[in-house]
């Protein structure tokens, strides 16, 4: 990363285009880029795809606060900061129901973790650690940097894909391909859970409830537009319909939320564009 304006570097190379923002967090293991309450900083995120996005994309919590207005009911969630505040927030989540455990800036089901009702303390506070020590084993050294603030959601069961052996969880993935006045808005894959789904056990059994495909020997997917297996968990054409359109609103809301600075960041946008111009015309967003 260069040392004075925090552009994206390969040796003397500039990088232009990074996919994966999952790059970022990795970069702020290795020491190269700083990380403060839970926001990556000292880097110019230009070169990342949805670059202005990026520390929404880590931010599970963010995300259920731009649901308003998209006819998606957002989770209960909290954040915790320390391995106290987890315990205590995740003891008075379980009044409710079972808590999911999710570290922060992780992927591909890494670290995520759920406690059931009736859990101890001292229980909890394993689930805990075991949530830091996950991601340590999976991201090595330097990974304790970005693993706060942790994050507790409720559970979300989804209904049931039938296969021969019982009724699987699953998740549908939508992308939304956005430019000024237009949005193209489509499902990508289903993920299957590798095992069914038995409530009195799952709490046990990550197989049970976690869908990423992600260094799985056994992976359940299925096209996100193949209409039997739609069908099959009651996403009929109008369902479909309305979660693309709830999808393009939440976009249009995290962008403007990032543009408009409404944490009392202000707007990426403006201090780029103060810095080089020529990245961010004006006239192509008017």
């Amino acid at each position: 990363m260069h040392p004075s304006t925090g552009a994206i570097c390969d040796g003397d190379r500039p990088v232009v285009f990074v996919g994966n923002p999952n790059l970022l967090p990795e970069l702020a293991r290795t020491g190269k880029v700083q990380v403060g309450r839970g926001r990556f900083e000292g880097i110019d995120r230009r070169a990342f795809h949805g670059w202005r996005l990026i520390n929404v994309v880590h931010d599970k919590s963010r995300q259920q606060a731009l649901l308003h207005s998209t006819g998606i009911r957002p989770l209960a969630h909290f954040t915790a900061w320390t391995r106290d505040e987890a315990v205590a927030a995740t003891r008075e989540f379980l009044a409710n129901g079972p808590c999911v455990l999710k570290p922060n800036a992780a992927s591909g089901g890494v670290g995520v973790e759920v406690v059931g009702p009736g859990a101890t303390d001292v229980e909890i506070a394993e689930v805990v650690d075991t949530v830091v020590a996950r991601c340590v084993a999976k991201y090595g050294e330097g990974a304790e940097a970005t693993v706060y603030p942790l994050r507790g959601f409720e559970f979300a069961r989804s209904t049931g894909f039938p296969l021969d052996d019982g009724e699987h969880l699953w998740d549908l993935r939508i992308a939304v391909l956005f430019e000024p006045g237009a949005a193209h808005v489509f499902p990508v894959s289903m993920r299957l859970t590798p095992e069914p789904f038995d409530p009195t056990t799952f709490a046990h059994d990550r197989d049970q409830w976690v869908s990423n495909v992600s260094g799985r020997t056994v992976t359940l997917l299925k096209s996100g537009m193949d209409d039997v297996a739609l069908e099959a968990v009651g996403m009929t054409q109008e369902r479909i319909d309305d979660v693309m359109a709830a999808c393009v609103t939440w976009t249009v809301n995290a962008w403007d939320a990032s543009a408009r600075g409404d944490e009392g960041l202000g707007a990426y946008e403006d201090d780029r564009e103060a810095r080089d111009p020529s990245f961010y015309p004006r006239e192509r967003w008017a």
